[in-house]
């Protein structure tokens, strides 16, 4: 810890100090605070505000309040084994459907991610463009940056989002959920040539 630690760390080790800071950052922000910027805040070094993640990770793991990492960003979010009481809170509103369609197309991008129109096209074997458009409008997926080949295509990521609306809490589970996958099924087909043209139908 530094020299200007912030008053009251004495009170408890600083593991746990740290912890308690992030836990009221993370809580009175509106949007998912990032690692350095909590390293910052509570005036501890990267790897010390990592430590004190994990452990507030584990401290409110069977509580109703979890805390949410995706890539290296942190959120304080509702249990999502609870979902269905909170949905009574609000009085139930129907959530965004996903169509079989979409559904294919999500969990293509999740196998491949990052993943290309080109490439989440050729493993579905239909036009995917519509499909894209309209999960990225859901926030399910989003554009993680360019392929660097010809043409620079845009590379397509799941979101937090959809992490949560599976009952994860951050991509370390999503690959194991998928890697299980994979030893149960054989793997789908690899992903298409550069230059390969798309599907012509248009199914979604």
């Amino acid at each position: 810890m530094s020299d200007d630690t912030p008053v009251g760390a004495t009170h408890a080790s600083p593991l746990h100090f740290v912890a308690r800071v992030m836990e009221a950052l993370v809580f009175a922000s509106d949007k998912p605070l990032s690692l350095a910027t909590l390293a910052e805040i509570a005036r501890c070094s990267p790897d010390e505000a990592k430590e004190a993640a994990d452990l507030l990770e584990s401290q409110l793991a069977e509580r109703g309040i979890n805390l949410f990492r995706h890539l290296d960003s942190f959120a304080l979010v509702t249990a999502p084994d609870l979902a269905g009481y909170i949905e009574r809170l609000q009085g139930a509103e129907p959530a965004e459907r996903l169509t079989p369609s979409l559904m294919e197309t999500l969990a293509a991008v999740s196998y491949l991610q990052p993943a290309t129109r080109a490439e989440v096209e050729n493993l579905r074997g239909v036009n995917c463009a519509k499909a894209i458009y309209t999960l990225q409008a859901m926030e399910m997926i989003e554009e993680a940056g360019l392929r660097d080949e010809p043409g620079q295509p845009a590379e397509y990521v799941t979101t937090g989002k959809f992490l949560l609306s599976l009952g994860l809490r951050s991509n370390d589970e999503l690959a194991g959920l998928l890697n299980a996958g994979r030893d149960d099924a054989s793997a789908p087909a690899g992903r298409p040539a550069a230059g390969e043209a798309p599907p012509a139908t248009e199914s979604d």
